[in-house]
């Protein structure tokens, strides 16, 4: 009697020590492989949707351009292919200018990003009201440069009713 019950206790045994090692193998490895192929499908995903976008954009290129031909003056196309810096800084101060802001300090400078991809930062610092930075921080969103605002810092001024603001915007290349 007490034979048979030791044999059913190395059984059990066995049988946990067996469940615990799958249990491991299939933590240690099956689980990281199953994670790796699901983000690496939607990478996948994500291109494919991307390509079917550029898809699109390219048969349709001949009525974008002749939709949007009105704006190429105020994009200034030549200017940008020749000089990237010069035109988004005019373009900046341009839209400053309509927004009543003024700007104390305009620092550009050529970097990359994460992506690897070359883009021009500008670190900005002005002055204004709340609802000119807001009309400002739109238009720059809105502007045919593809920005993107990184940074806006907001802060009093001691003296005036006015705000000072540090932007950092950047511009891909």
């Amino acid at each position: 009697m007490i034979k048979l019950s030791r044999e059913k206790e190395k059984k059990i045994l066995y049988a946990l020590v067996g469940a615990f090692l799958a249990a491991l193998l299939i933590n240690s490895t099956i689980i990281p492989v199953i994670k790796k192929y699901i983000f690496l499908d939607q990478r996948i995903e994500d291109a494919r949707s991307k390509i079917k976008k550029y898809k699109w954009l390219n048969s349709h290129k001949a009525e974008i351009e002749s939709r949007y031909s009105g704006y190429l003056p105020y994009f200034k196309a030549d200017a940008l292919k020749s000089d990237p810096i010069v035109s988004i800084l005019s373009e900046l101060e341009n839209l400053a200018k309509q927004a009543n802001i003024v700007i104390s300090d305009i620092r550009p400078e050529t970097s990359s990003n994460n992506a690897g991809r070359a883009e021009i930062v500008v670190n900005l610092r002005s002055e204004g009201k709340l609802e000119e930075y807001i009309k400002f921080a739109k238009d720059i969103e809105d502007s045919l440069f593809l920005s993107q605002i990184r940074i806006l810092r907001l802060y009093s001024k001691n003296e005036s009713q006015n705000l000072g603001a540090d932007f950092v915007i950047a511009y891909p290349l």
